[in-house]
């Protein structure tokens, strides 16, 4: 009997986990002016870097596919299979792409940035 008496007094595990604890509005608390100006100016400074990275490594991929730094390559010059396959002009113009899709998402974020 005194194990039946335990089980009724505890809460099923089911019970706990269907019904979990919820927090009322007034619990949550709001950033402080300072860390709220903290907080935008890391977006800020973020979106700097992510603009200043991406607008760097779509000029470097534009552009490099049809230099002699592409071409000359000392690891091509070993891998001579693999140096046929790079100086296709399908894999530069695939390359280039991709460096013009960093163009575009690096303007893109800096455009259409809007502070909350």
């Amino acid at each position: 009997m005194g194990e039946k008496e335990s089980r009724d007094n505890s809460t099923p595990v089911s019970t706990a986990i269907s019904n979990p604890p919820t927090a009322s509005i007034s619990t949550v608390h709001e950033l402080t002016p300072a860390a709220s100006r903290r907080a935008l100016w890391a977006r800020r400074l973020w979106l700097v870097v992510y603009v200043a990275i991406s607008l760097w490594a779509g000029m470097l991929l534009v552009i490099v596919p049809w230099t002699r730094a592409w071409t000359d390559n000392g690891y091509l010059l070993r891998w001579l299979p693999l140096r046929a396959i790079v100086l296709h002009g399908f894999v530069r113009g695939c390359v280039s792409g991709l460096g013009f899709i960093n163009l575009w998402l690096g303007i893109w974020e800096g455009v259409h940035y809007r502070e909350k």
